[in-house]
């Protein structure tokens, strides 16, 4: 059975010829494996990220990427969790670190028609300038 680690690291090793090194090393270096699952059928990899920003930001801008390259090293059957590290600073001499699991966004997007407003006619403004005067 293949561990946590090893997964991501496989997965690691794709995401790397899939991106540039900067963002490499800025945005999938500082996440860690923590859980491997089978829940339903479906493998279940939980990845620690570093806060609620850096969890924004992989959804926003790598979710496509994380999803094939999940779905090329576990198959179709898996789900992509992350738990992020929320650090509360006290007042007082040490800092507490809590985290929260989130499950991943669907790379399947759905567009929800916006309703758009119902259109007048134009009123007529006053502008009170001199209709001799002109800016040509």
């Amino acid at each position: 059975m293949a561990t946590a680690d090893s997964v991501w690291e496989a997965c690691l090793v794709v995401i790397r010829d899939n991106v540039s090194p900067q963002c490499f090393q800025t945005w999938f270096t500082p996440l860690e494996a923590v859980t491997l699952e089978e829940e339903d059928g479906f493998s279940k990899l939980t990845l620690r990220v570093p806060g609620p920003f850096h969890y924004e930001y992989l959804e926003g801008q790598y979710n496509l990427l994380l999803r094939t390259t999940l779905t090329r090293v576990l198959g179709e059957k898996n789900r992509l969790y992350y738990e992020v590290v929320v650090i509360q600073e006290d007042p007082g001499p040490q800092e507490t670190k809590n985290t929260y699991q989130v499950p991943a966004s669907d790379s399947v997007v759905h567009h929800t028609p916006v309703p758009q407003p119902e259109t007048t006619a134009p009123s007529v403004v006053k502008s009170q300038l001199m209709e001799n005067y002109t800016f040509d």
